[in-house]
């Protein structure tokens, strides 16, 4: 997950350099957020096998939001606990973006030893809970915290702040791209390999099939939601 939240930090600050209303950013990135997401939740439960793990509204709910791990929520979805994160990262974006652009040391500084320090404390002095049930991610474990991923999404901004990304557009949109058609990827792949979690050979294609449909459906979503917004 360190490369998403790195290419995110990136193509938000290349797309989103000045934010002339922090409204109209929200918007548009919780827009970009779930579309694809709840895309991806009908899709999966309608090819998971129905014996592998009991469904109930409140899982499939808490699944829809995206924001599960931060309440200790049980999902058909784990792996998406990122988009928690993201979702923090994105209402500090305006702000961090700012405080980086004014004084990059003591920022980049300051993020880094709070990441490290995150990561420390919780992986020696562990306070996050475990399920025997599957479907359960907390966001106080030392990879899940946000603080503990804050610098590597800062770090995004940075180098696109400052010149040290390669001032090639070409090389920014095909990391843009990239981050567009991981995130299907991301979203869909645990689908496919519970309940064994195992590869089978059908699973590179069902992936990629599955994924280039959900960015299909999404991006013709976005077109529609872009003219209404």
């Amino acid at each position: 997950m360190a490369m998403f939240f790195f290419i995110s930090g990136v193509s938000l600050q290349y797309n989103h350099a000045i934010i002339t209303s922090c409204k109209d950013f929200y918007i548009k990135r919780l827009v970009r957020i779930y579309p694809a997401l709840w895309i991806s939740v009908i899709l999966g439960l309608l090819i998971m096998r129905r014996d592998a793990l009991p469904v109930n509204a409140t899982k499939v709910m808490w699944s829809l939001s995206g924001i599960f791990a931060l309440f200790r929520a049980h999902v058909v979805n784990p792996w998406t606990w990122f988009l928690g994160t993201m979702i923090i990262f994105y209402l500090i974006f305006p702000f961090l973006s700012s405080a980086i652009s004014k004084w990059p040391g003591p920022s980049m500084v300051s993020i880094f030893a709070l990441s490290a320090l995150s990561r420390y404390f919780l992986n020696v002095y562990p306070i996050y809970m475990t399920s025997d049930q599957w479907g359960f991610i907390d966001v106080l474990m030392p990879s899940t915290f946000p603080l503990s991923n804050l610098f590597i999404f800062s770090f995004g901004i940075f180098l696109i702040q400052h010149g040290f990304f390669p001032e090639n557009k070409h090389n920014i949109k095909t990391l843009s791209f990239i981050s567009a058609l991981t995130y299907p990827i991301y979203l869909i792949h645990g689908f496919l390999l519970w309940p064994s979690m195992a590869l089978s050979e059908m699973f590179p294609l069902k992936l990629v099939v599955l994924s280039i449909l959900i960015y299909i459906l999404d991006t013709l979503i976005q077109k529609r939601l872009k003219v209404l917004l």
